[in-house]
């Protein structure tokens, strides 16, 4: 019970975080790859307004001339206004140095896609035919901007002729990259720091609730015994009164009463064996058939007295790997809560079928009962210790919820078992023993 309460914290407590870090590193990163890319695209639109080249300053010092190391044209384009607000932002920030820190190429074409003129002028690392094949396949695709290896580039039209201006972009594209894989093994550092912090912190979290629970499981086996003994003493001297006085309607109430605080009883004392349990239930090889034969059979008498309809569809033969007492009671569980639930002069229906091949093979059982009126879907609600909901399922049967508690603890050692409605006029209990059954 502690490891399975302690794991279970652990594993929540490593998704928080694990989640938290991935969209942590995920927001910054994508900012930061915008951010790089459109640096490179703010330079290519400065380039492409001037024809591949930088723009002249007016006025300006021999050494912050912003030009390429081309010639000076006597009539530069007039700039437009936001361009001539990054590039005075740009000459405070950067000194003039942008024309040295880029390097850059452009390619034109003429209309019948043959190359018209290369300048490789400001790039070192790349020569003119690799500079026009870059630019072909570029061109062959026509897309006004992208991405191309380690290059941006963007098209401009230039007397009436195509020109693709490539910007090298790989030492920022180095960057973002060695800042990403910094960010990714800080934080797996930082979250296998945190695995082992909560590894062994968990057990002095979880102390607290691991030792409430132990109490509780402690109270119920304690007053548990402790009720059995009232209640047969209050049994015997209903006895006497009948004796001496005979039968009467407050003696059958009385043990009626009593015989529900013994019901209640055991099934608590179930449950809390259950649970010290923990799911270690040595399973054996069982007819599942042979036994869900002989529970229905139990209940023939009361159906033809409850005037309900009782029928069993089993198929033969099919085995389990399972524990027999366990099974058993949690079958006649569902079965008694099958009577009490359903409709007046309603339906029970029984059926054991086996599903799938191979280790996809599974035993199917189950017990559906007809009601007045509930919401169609899944009930596994109803497995919740003393959950009742008498909207949903009608009646004065005086039941505490807590019989569909224990056949759900039954089932956590053999299989799953689940609630469901097909429709608002009926209700139905599965059994699924997964890749146990099998014919002998």
């Amino acid at each position: 019970m502690e490891k399975k309460i302690r794991y279970k914290f652990i594993k929540i407590a490593m998704f928080s975080l694990l989640l938290v870090l991935f969209v942590m590193i995920a927001g910054i990163n994508t900012v930061n790859y915008y951010d790089t890319i459109k640096e490179a695209d703010r330079t290519l639109y400065i380039l492409k307004r001037n024809d591949g080249k930088f723009p002249v300053r007016k006025n300006a010092s021999a050494a912050d001339q912003m030009d390429s190391g081309s010639e000076t044209d006597s009539n530069p384009r007039p700039e437009p206004p936001e361009e001539r607000e990054y590039m005075n932002s740009l000459i405070d920030r950067r000194r003039a140095e942008l024309p040295f820190s880029s390097r850059y190429f452009y390619v034109t074409f003429n209309s019948d896609g043959s190359i018209n003129d290369i300048n490789t002028n400001s790039i070192a690392s790349i020569t003119e035919s690799t500079a026009g094949r870059l630019a072909k396949k570029v061109y062959r695709s026509g897309k006004r901007s992208g991405t191309l290896n380690d290059y941006r580039y963007i098209k401009n039209i230039v007397d009436k002729k195509t020109q693709y201006i490539f910007l090298d972009v790989s030492s920022s594209i180095v960057t973002f990259r060695k800042f990403l894989m910094i960010s990714i093994l800080m934080s797996s550092s930082g979250a296998f720091i945190v695995f082992i912090l909560v590894f062994f912190l968990s057990r002095m979290v979880i102390r607290p609730m691991v030792e409430s629970t132990e109490k509780q499981k402690r109270f119920i086996t304690d007053a548990s015994h402790e009720i059995k003994t009232p209640l047969a003493i209050i049994s015997a001297n209903i006895d006497v009164i009948e004796l001496e006085n005979g039968e009467s309607e407050w003696t059958k109430s009385s043990r009626k009463q009593i015989k529900r605080l013994k019901e209640l009883t055991e099934k608590m004392v179930m449950l809390s064996r259950l649970d010290e349990m923990n799911g270690n239930v040595p399973l054996t090889d069982l007819d599942l058939s042979e036994l869900s034969n002989k529970v229905v059979e139990n209940y023939r008498s009361r159906a033809d007295k409850e005037e309900k309809s009782l029928s069993a569809d089993i198929d033969h033969d099919i085995h389990i790997q399972g524990d027999r007492e366990m099974l058993e009671t949690a079958i006649s569980l569902v079965i008694d809560n099958a009577f009490k639930y359903s409709s007046a002069k309603g339906m029970i229906d029984i059926s054991l079928k086996k599903t799938g091949k191979g280790s996809k093979q599974k035993a199917i059982l189950t017990i559906k009962n007809s009601v007045d009126s509930i919401v169609p879907g899944k009930h596994d609600k109803y497995f919740e210790r003393f959950y009742r909901s008498d909207s949903s399922r009608n009646s004065d049967t005086g039941g505490a919820g807590i019989g569909l508690s224990v056949v759900k603890a039954c089932m956590d050692c053999m299989g799953t078992v689940e609630a469901e409605s097909l429709s608002d006029k009926d209700f139905q209990i599965i059994f699924s023993f997964p890749g146990h059954a099998r014919s002998h």
